[in-house]
């Protein structure tokens, strides 16, 4: 589920793994020369697991405003484009200064960019509800784009290996019963971003954002309370 996946082994390198399999032990300039041909390997990937589940979720890496590192960006905003998906844009409170995170981040982003995105959630959220209200009712009026949830900060969270892995859905709960989501999850190296798309005859839908991973967000339209 990582088709490109860097591990790394020092503050400057890093061992590049593609399709399971180590490649090479790279400087991180010598990394972004191999891009071009490793996003062909990325995009193979994806259209391999869209055509065997209804939705699939691509989880990006850092921000998917790293101007620094757009020109050859394979792993944010540069995949969405590619496969032409929609954005959920998804902010990690925990950390402090989420209003401050979404705003600077559409800021950054060029128009076609900021138009994919379609909304956010605030993620890992503690505290009194009602208190974060005003703020979300200034974020819409601002972005003039939905707070879609907030999702709760969950201690000790630690998800069973069969509800990792989408090979385990059950084989008599398709697409058509209705019944049941047939998800499956590509992430790349850090849980900051996500993309979803489903098959290309069905309608596709992407996210990408930051600070949360699918695991941990993809049931916040039925658990969790609307933002307004």
């Amino acid at each position: 589920m990582n088709p490109v996946l860097l591990k790394p082994s020092s503050d400057t390198r890093a061992q590049l793994v593609v399709l399971g399999q180590p490649r090479a032990e790279l400087e991180a300039g010598a990394y972004g020369t191999l891009k071009s041909q490793l996003f062909s390997v990325v995009l193979e990937a994806f259209e391999r697991v869209r055509a065997d589940f209804d939705v699939v979720i691509v989880e990006g890496a850092g921000s998917p405003a790293e101007v620094n590192l757009r020109a050859h960006d394979i792993a944010n905003m540069g995949f969405a484009e590619a496969v032409d998906c929609p954005v959920l844009l998804i902010a990690d409170i925990d950390r402090g200064g989420v209003f401050a995170q979404i705003v600077g981040t559409l800021d950054l982003l060029v128009e076609d960019e900021r138009s994919r995105i379609g909304g956010f959630v605030i993620n890992r959220f503690r505290g009194e509800r009602k208190l974060l209200v005003p703020g979300i009712e200034w974020l819409e009026r601002k972005t003039r784009k939905p707070v879609y949830g907030v999702l709760p900060f969950l201690r000790g969270l630690a998800l069973r290996r069969k509800m990792r892995s989408p090979s385990r859905c059950p084989p008599d709960r398709t697409r058509r019963s209705g019944s049941w989501s047939r998800f499956a999850r590509a992430s790349a190296t850090t849980p900051t971003s996500m993309l979803c798309g489903g098959t290309p005859e069905r309608r596709s839908a992407s996210w990408a954002g930051r600070g949360a991973s699918f695991s941990r967000s993809h049931r916040f339209g039925r658990q969790q309370e609307r933002a307004r």
